[in-house]
């Protein structure tokens, strides 16, 4: 990270700018192409502050055929923007807060494996409720689990 000062590196900060954060970024590399779609998440820690993400989506379509394709992934967000302005162009800022990282991924196919995940998307959302998944639901609804291996955050502001 080139701008150090802006480093985040307490776990719990990490975690509490990730919460702020309303929509991630999955990315995947296909072939000689990036692809990156903005989606709704959740997350759990478990273990020895072990990060798992989780995001739902259609059940079929590019995106469910790389995270069946590949192992790898990337993810991006980011939170608390506002510009700061000032008289000079150069001297104009923005204030942000952002998490990036990698890990690998896998589409869970088990109804309980998906319940799960959804269970955590609505927690990050929803926190105050409780949540019944209809089975089917649960069939047509795609879930992508993302064990993060490597992440980093960074805040300006």
């Amino acid at each position: 990270m080139r701008r150090t000062d802006r480093e985040i590196s307490d776990f719990q900060q990490m975690l509490a700018i990730m919460e702020a954060c309303e929509c991630l970024r999955l990315g995947f590399i296909d072939g000689e192409e990036i692809y990156m779609v903005p989606l709704n998440f959740g997350y759990e820690v478990t273990g020895d502050n072990e990060l798992t993400i989780y995001c739902h989506g259609a059940h079929v379509g590019r995106k469910i055929d790389l995270a069946r394709k590949l192992d790898r992934a990337g993810f991006e967000m980011d939170c608390k923007h506002e510009l700061m302005t000032a008289e000079l162009a150069c001297d104009f800022s923005f204030m942000y807060a952002s998490v990036m990282g990698s890990g690998t991924v896998r589409v869970l196919d088990n109804p309980e494996d998906k319940i799960h995940g959804l269970t955590q998307i609505m927690r990050h959302y929803d926190p105050s409720r409780e949540f019944h998944f209809e089975p089917e639901m649960v069939r047509a609804v795609g879930v992508i689990e993302l064990k993060v291996t490597d992440w980093s955050c960074k805040a300006h502001g």
